[in-house]
């Protein structure tokens, strides 16, 4: 039973402290002596302190009877024991029993009683030290939660139809993505915070951990003073910059003392450098409760407050609601741009405090999704008018958080000046052709890169470089001819005094400095000015090696490095660039220019004598990144040829004369690119059984998972060869589409391209509404038709409310160019990312109309997915006619699919067809069965069309028609005609009509009149089917041959004529072929030929003529 002690498990697991050196004062009296049994007997002896020091004369008194608790209380506590710090590996925290030695254990107390305490020891065992922590802890009263971030009645889903909630029905919901290319500027109004609280209590509310203060602390502005109320944070962050997030996010929430008008500030939060305001991680480990309904009251916890917002204080401002229920509105956001740091070790902190959070949802997190801005205007600032007005109603309190990615991508435009590359036509050795402002790259005395010939180099003075960089977030380029990457401003280096700032750095593959003739695979230049434009730039050699710290994750590092001209990648993780640079700084210094157009002189050159190493597998990333820049040369090269010194000086170290200051003329900024922004998510690599188009294809699926059997026994598999012979008519079932144009969100998960986001898109058919999955593709075509293929198949994939697949299968030819993909050719190169596990999406949308064919006519049949588990009862739908792409379009999709990491060597990525196993194809779907014993009308037709001689094409458009005339003009739908039987002669077609009890006879009266059905004014193909007219069966069956005599005769006759031909025959060819053998050898390669020649022979008989002839010659020949 319960032990009164505790009045429940719950207030039990709110006592017991949760970190090391926590010390809980508690608010209520504790009743002691409940925790002594009823009846105190007891057993005594003397020994010793269980835990180091271990002092005896300890007088130890048992308890004979044990107290109980409840099964939760127990559970309670022992958690609490298994999480102490300083347990054994099975969680234990006793001491092992020890032998008695001769001692003696009494029921009640020894006789003789205590004995006398011992004589101080000089040295007593030390007093336990103070608690680490000095605050108090509050247990706040056991309350139901009103909603959560669960799947459950209560989770985000369903917060709309909570009581009095806005979540459901508001206009100005917050959080929201806040997408920086649309953010207007406004009017610059300082935030002005004063926070100094003597006493913080942070509270875990099972929904987040929030910090509540004294009052001391208040938000100003323009006029208007808000007090801090509190602040709270949420993992992962709830607003998001261009769809991507941060790890953490603190929302400070304010009041207006008057208006009662909230003003919440966000604030991003990224790994970096510690974040002073917790200076002890340790002391931040014990602060944060980790138990729903915990307060812990802290004094002087936070060391800096203002070590909680950015250096840059611009933000952006909207006007959105509370992020939880009841979401209410008129509240003023005010989200800083730039977030602030913290180590690893002090967001791991916050994150495992939030992950177990009561209310979170299975994954740990506690966060509303994004809502739309439905008009809404974003501001740098407030805006231009001034503050909005204050709302009328008065928001309630609650806290939020959001999905993960790690960037942005941008697509730039091409540049408008002249265009080079590395390339014949306008390589290194024609940059001065392309431009007149690019002659000096021919004409220059100084130009780089050149060979650096150790024997000739001079002794210069040994100026060191000092470098002035710290770990920063880079901005990655693919500019088509190089990596190029930005990286935050502050990073710097000087030289004899002289400081240049970092613009960018970037690769060349193989290097352009070589070293007494030789190369290395890679050279990185660092590139920097200095205030009025000097360059100097740091050249260094890249060898294989070990791993370099910089990039310690290759398969990161490859996710890093964008795919195609014009693809930018911001990556918030940082780089440690003093580990891009040898520990040996000499250098050899010269004066020369850029490497590339339009070859400026005058730059100061500093390459590092020695290279630093790369692993192999670093290096092999760069290197394929690099051979892919769509300007590199046909060897995948991107280095500008060695010049000629023309008598200039290197030196090892600084030339004594120092470097030459220059006053470069100023010039205007080019004005920005135009750009299409989206988001660059980095998705961690599945962790389901992996499978692929090589070693692990299609033949082997069945044997990597349990699961998925199927892919081997299945008797419904995906995908087929749809022979149009033996396809089986079938009912025009329209497929309706609803699809709408759609933001692009595409992925590379290695073993396709596909398309995420796309759930506002739907289909009917047959009055069951299907709504799309995903698009992606595979190369080449998984179906076929009479056995050939397409170059690309593209699925459709949908799915019902009850989970039935329908599949929309599209081949692709070329021919014209595809509206539905972007026609700036370089642009459609962008959108497919080349990298396994990354997600590119734009503000380019799709109209997927457009995907698909102008004729609707599809094939049907059951089948499954073509990829594992290659579950079945799938509704394929393979349209007949496929779109065209352009040559380009085909070439560049082609090229990425080639690309996949899972495609098969040679590029592919489609399953083989699968056998029928007996399943019908149908164009369209099946048609019913007819009623057991319902009435029936019949004719049979006739019309000039000649539908055996016709193509299969041909034939199923006829089936087609002929149905859709007889569906119209008899008024029933097109289920109920069946075809029952074709003859030749033209064609002779028997129809069924299947119809109730009382209009069968109207329905038989129309069809023994059938030229009043299939007239021109009704529609009917005349000039291609001709008329119908009623047919008579048996004089129609032998029109060629017996009109007018009798059939058994005619047959008879006919058959006594063929055996007679063919005794004559072949008394014919044995006197022939006894003549040959008697006046010659036989040739047995003549006669086949001949035979092959008249056509008297297929390759089976010619095969049989062989075997016979040479059965012949043996026995002619004497012996045989």
């Amino acid at each position: 039973m319960a032990n009164p002690a505790f009045p429940s498990a719950e207030r039990l697991r709110q006592i017991l402290p949760d970190a090391k050196g926590v010390t809980y004062a508690l608010d209520s009296e504790l009743n002691i002596t409940a925790l002594l049994p009823t009846t105190q007997t007891y057993y005594h002896y003397m020994g010793s302190l269980t835990t180091p020091p271990c002092s005896e004369n300890v007088a130890w008194h048992v308890m004979i009877n044990p107290i109980t608790m409840s099964r939760d209380q127990l559970h309670a506590l022992t958690l609490a024991y298994q999480d102490l710090e300083d347990a054994s590996k099975f969680m234990h925290s006793f001491r092992p029993v020890q032998p008695l030695n001769g001692r003696t254990i009494y029921v009640g107390q020894n006789p003789a009683g205590l004995p006398p305490a011992p004589p101080a020891s000089p040295s007593p065992p030390a007093a336990p030290g103070p608690a680490i922590t000095t605050g108090n802890v509050t247990l706040q009263a056991i309350s139901t939660s009103t909603y959560d971030y669960t799947d459950g009645p209560l989770g985000l889903s369903n917060w709309g139809s909570l009581s009095g909630s806005e979540c459901g029905t508001g206009l100005q919901q917050s959080p929201i993505d806040i997408v920086q290319l649309d953010v207007l500027q406004g009017a610059n109004m300082d935030l002005v915070m004063n926070y100094n609280p003597p006493a913080i209590y942070a509270e875990n509310t099972g929904k987040t951990i929030k910090f509540t203060t004294s009052g001391a602390g208040t938000l100003t502005i323009g006029a208007t003073v808000y007090n801090l109320l509190q602040f709270h944070l949420h993992y992962l962050s709830e607003h998001t910059f261009n769809g991507g997030s941060f790890p953490l996010e603190i929302h400070f929430v304010h009041q207006d003392p008057i208006t009662l008008t909230l003003a919440v500030v966000g604030v991003m939060i990224r790994e970096g450098a510690r974040n002073e305001a917790f200076n002890d991680e340790l002391l931040l480990e014990q602060i944060l409760p980790r138990t729903n309904g915990i307060v812990h009251k802290l004094d002087n916890t936070i060391s800096n407050f203002t070590a909680l917002f950015p250096t840059d204080r611009t933000y952006y401002h909207y006007k959105g609601s509370l992020t939880t229920p009841p979401c209410s509105e008129g509240v003023q956001w005010h989200v800083f741009r730039e977030p602030v740091t913290m180590s690893k070790k002090q967001i791991n902190i916050f994150k495992k405090a939030m992950t177990t959070l009561k209310y979170a949802s299975k994954e740990g997190f506690s966060f509303r999704p994004t809502q739309p801005l439905n008009g809404r205007s974003v501001y740098y600032g407030y805006p231009p008018v001034g503050v909005p007005s204050t709302p009328s109603m008065t928001p309630t309190m609650a806290p939020t958080i959001l999905a993960q990615a790690v960037g942005t991508v941008k697509i730039e435009d091409s540049s408008s000046g002249p265009s080079y590359n590395y390339k014949e036509d306008k390589g290194p050795s024609m940059w001065h052709t392309l431009s007149t402002a690019w002659d000096i790259c021919k004409s220059g005395l100084q130009q780089s890169p050149i060979d650096i010939v150790e024997s000739s180099v001079f002794q210069g003075a040994n100026v060191p470089i000092v470098l002035s960089y710290s770990p920063s977030s880079v901005f990655s380029i693919n500019t088509g001819k190089t990596l190029k990457f930005n990286i935050d401003s502050g990073n710097s280096m000087a030289i004899n005094g002289r400081s240049f700032n970092l613009l960018q750095f970037h690769l060349h593959s193989t290097s352009e400095h070589t070293f007494n003739g030789g190369s290395f695979p890679l050279e990185i230049h660092f590139v920097h000015a200095d205030s009025v434009g000097n360059l100097a730039v740091l050249g260094v050699m890249v060898t294989e090696g070990a791993a370099n710290p910089a990039f310690p994750n290759a398969t990161r590092l490859d996710q890093y490095l964008p795919d195609a001209e014009g693809v930018s990648n911001a990556v918030s993780e940082l780089v440690d660039f003093q580990s891009l640079f040898p520990s040996n700084r000499d250098y050899y210094h010269y004066m020369g220019s850029l490497t590339t157009p339009p070859c400026s002189e005058n730059v100061a050159w500093h390459v590092f004598k020695n290279p630093i190493t790369m692993s192999k597998e670093q290096i092999h990333v760069w290197l394929e990144a690099m051979r892919s820049l769509a300007s590199a040369s046909k060897d995948g090269l991107t280095n500008r040829p060695t010049l000629p010194l023309n008598g200039r000086k290197v030196y090892l170290g600084q030339s004594f004369s120092g470097i030459p200051v220059f006053s470069p003329s100023p010039s205007s900024p080019a004005a920005p690119l135009p750009s299409i922004s989206g988001v660059l998510t980095m998705d961690p690599p599945s962790t389901s059984t992996a499978y692929d188009y090589g070693a692990k294809g299609p033949s082997v699926w069945h044997t990597l998972d349990s699961a998925w059997g199927v892919c081997s026994f299945g008797t419904k598999q995906s995908p087929i060869d749809i022979d149009s012979a033996t396809v089986t008519p079938g009912e025009n079932v329209a497929i309706d589409t609803f699809y709408v144009p759609t933001a692009m969100d595409i992925k590379n998960n290695g073993k396709t391209l596909v398309f995420n986001g796309l759930g506002a898109n739907t289909i009917v058919i047959g009055g069951v509404t299907y709504t799309m999955v995903n698009i992606h593709f595979h190369h080449s075509s998984e179906h076929l038709f009479n056995g050939g293929g397409y170059p690309v198949e593209i699925h459709l994939v949908h799915a019902s409310a009850s989970g039935q697949l329908a599949v929309l299968g599209i081949m692709v030819e070329e021919g014209s160019a595809n509206l539905a993909l972007p026609q700036d050719m370089r642009r459609f190169t962008q959108i497919w990312p080349g990298t396994k596990d990354i997600s590119h999406k734009f503000s380019l949308t799709i109209d997927i109309n457009s995907l698909l064919p102008n004729d609707r006519t599809y094939y049907h049949y059951q089948g499954s997915l073509t990829t594992p588990p290659c579950s079945e009862n799938v509704n394929w739908h393979v349209f007949r006619n496929p779109i065209t792409m352009s040559s380009t379009q085909l070439d560049t999709l082609v090229a990425s699919l080639r690309g996949l990491k899972d495609a098969s060597p040679l590029g592919f990525s489609f399953r083989p067809v699968q056998p029928l196993n007996g399943r019908m194809v149908t164009v369209g779907y099946p048609r019913a069965e007819p009623t057991p014993g319902a009435p029936v009308a019949e004719a049979t037709l006739k019309f000039a069309f000649d539908y055996f001689s016709a193509s299969a094409l041909a034939q199923q458009a006829f089936i087609a028609d002929l149905t859709a005339q007889l569906s119209m003009t008899l008024n029933v739908s097109q289920s109920a005609v069946q075809i029952t039987n074709l003859q030749k002669g033209s064609t002779i077609v028997t129809v069924a009509i299947r119809a109730s009890a009382d209009t069968v006879n109207g329905i038989q009266t129309k069809l023994d009149a059938p030229e009043s059905l299939f007239t021109s004014a009704l529609g009917w193909d005349i000039a291609t089917y001709g008329a119908a007219e009623l047919s008579s069966g048996a004089d129609d069956k032998f029109d060629c041959e017996n009109k007018n005599g009798n059939v058994e005769e005619y047959a008879l006759t006919t058959l006594i004529v063929l055996i007679v031909v063919a005794i004559v025959q072949f008394l014919y060819f044995c006197l022939c072929f006894r003549s040959k053998t008697t006046e010659q050898p036989y040739d047995v390669e003549e006669s086949v030929a001949k035979v092959e020649k008249k056509g008297q022979a297929d390759k089976g008989s010619v095969s049989d003529f062989r075997r016979s002839i040479t059965t012949f010659e043996l026995k002619e020949k004497p012996g045989a």
